[in-house]
């Protein structure tokens, strides 16, 4: 771990009322995954503070305070059914690389994915009105969705408000954003993960039947 000081914060040292807590300045780290099969590097930098804390004995002291800005490589937070679109993939890494930066731009970039996958989908963008093109907003597109699958349109208007939010210029928090990526991510798997596709298929049948319904064989199944 390393840390600088800034000029600024420097000079205020002669300041006659300063104090530790006046200190301002910069981290970098390099970060070093435990994995057996993975050891991928990591280099994360931000904003260092200086603040007091209480020791186990009770007594006063300083100690550095570190706020995340930046990653790199930027660590993606979901998984990635095979068979998901590109255009969907690169959304979610810019927003992986702005998360800790910029929440907000973050928030939108995960709203830009979710209209990328609905056009993937081949959910039109624009509809014709009085002999006029009109373009549908992202709301009226899930709504086209929705018939085609329900549950994949519910998690993608979730994470719609959510990247309204960061449109709206409400400060979005990192912690929100992941919560939209992993809706996102719940949508993906319902539309592009086969077992999960199957599956859910499969219960739609079951209840619909009120009863167990007669496997398909599978193959590479006994």
């Amino acid at each position: 771990m390393n840390s600088v000081e800034t000029a600024r914060s420097r000079e205020m040292h002669d300041h006659e009322a300063w104090e530790p807590d006046f200190i301002r300045g910069f981290f970098q780290v390099v970060l070093v995954c435990g994995g057996a099969e993975c050891g991928e590097v990591v280099l994360a930098s931000g904003e260092m503070t200086v603040g007091p804390v209480v020791s186990s004995s009770h007594d006063w002291t300083y100690s550095e305070f570190y706020l995340m800005r930046h990653l790199m490589p930027a660590l993606v937070p979901i998984a990635f059914p095979e068979r998901t679109p590109n255009p969907v993939k690169d959304r979610v890494l810019e927003a992986s690389r702005l998360l800790y930066f910029d929440a907000s731009a973050a928030g939108n970039r995960i709203r830009t994915a979710v209209e990328e996958l609905l056009t993937h989908q081949k959910v039109p963008r624009t509809t014709s009105s009085s002999g006029k093109r009109r373009r549908l907003t992202a709301h009226h597109r899930i709504d086209r969705f929705r018939a085609k699958n329900s549950e994949a349109a519910n998690l993608l208007e979730a994470v719609k408000w959510i990247g309204n939010d960061a449109s709206h210029e409400v400060a979005l928090s990192p912690l929100e954003v992941i919560d939209g990526l992993e809706l996102l991510e719940g949508a993906l798997q319902l539309i592009y993960n086969d077992k999960t596709q199957r599956l859910t298929n499969l219960a739609k049948r079951i209840n619909l039947r009120k009863t167990s319904v007669k496997p398909k064989p599978r193959s590479g199944r006994p």
